[in-house]
């Protein structure tokens, strides 16, 4: 038996470990690889203790406006990247609870959230142009680093139950890797539909066999099929990129 709270420490450490490595790699798809990573969303549902269901599903729509929202209110607005991550986060939090009071989280919903998912996905890893932006390492101590990052989860895991699957798709990472990759927000943006896209594949493995598995098993069988997707995916994504970089600041 695992002592009490063990996934919701377990996951302050991993999102924690996970956003200091990003921030000091300097290639934007290096950084947007890292954050593809599934490691907070397995924690916070192991933190979470339910099965998937469309909340999950329904909350990588909510990642992709948050980062969208960062990107517009600072890149389009002019807004400062700290409120303008702010920004995207009270419009997560918004909408992610509200969903998960009024959304059906029923076998319909589910499959709903699915098709919604992958449809909006495949369109926008089709019509939305890459650019080659400035790679950016980290400026930021990592004492402040790690306080904005426990203030983060910690809040989050105070919410977790009025947030529920959603909480599994909340940017933790996407938080410090806004902040840090700022000049690099359109990249950032051009990886969510492909987080969608395997993350949607590992919700679905999930919700199918943790009801036989249990909760744990299911999420292994689930990594592996996303380490399996992800990787030639991320290549083909990044390809394409000109290998002539902006030289380092």
């Amino acid at each position: 038996m695992l002592p009490p709270y063990f996934w919701d420490i377990a996951l302050l450490v991993g999102v924690v470990g996970m956003s200091v490595g990003v921030a000091y790699l300097y290639r934007p798809e290096h950084k947007a690889f890292i954050l593809s990573l599934p490691i907070p969303s397995s924690l916070a549902l192991l933190s979470l203790g339910e099965n998937v269901n469309a909340g999950n599903v329904l909350g990588l729509t909510l990642l992709l406006l948050f980062t969208h929202t960062v990107r517009i209110l600072h890149v389009s607005a002019g807004i400062g990247i700290l409120p303008a991550i702010a920004g995207g986060v009270g419009v997560y939090c918004t909408l992610g609870m509200g969903l998960q009071k009024f959304y059906p989280m029923t076998a319909t919903g589910f499959a709903a959230a699915m098709v919604w998912n992958y449809l909006l996905a495949g369109l926008l890893m089709r019509y939305f142009p890459r650019r080659d932006e400035p790679g950016q390492r980290s400026q930021m101590p990592v004492g402040l680093k790690i306080i904005i990052l426990t203030a983060v989860v910690g809040g989050l895991i105070l919410l977790k139950h009025q947030l529920g699957g959603f909480m599994t798709a909340f940017p933790m990472v996407g938080v410090v890797t806004a902040y840090e990759g700022r000049r690099a927000l359109w990249s950032m943006c051009r990886q969510i539909p492909l987080i969608m896209m395997t993350m949607g594949a590992v919700n679905l493995v999930i919700h199918c066999l943790s009801p036989q598995l249990g909760l744990g098993p299911a999420l292994a069988v689930a990594i592996g099929l996303f380490l399996i997707m992800m990787i030639p995916l991320h290549r083909h994504l990044w390809k394409q990129l000109p290998a002539q970089r902006i030289g380092k600041n």
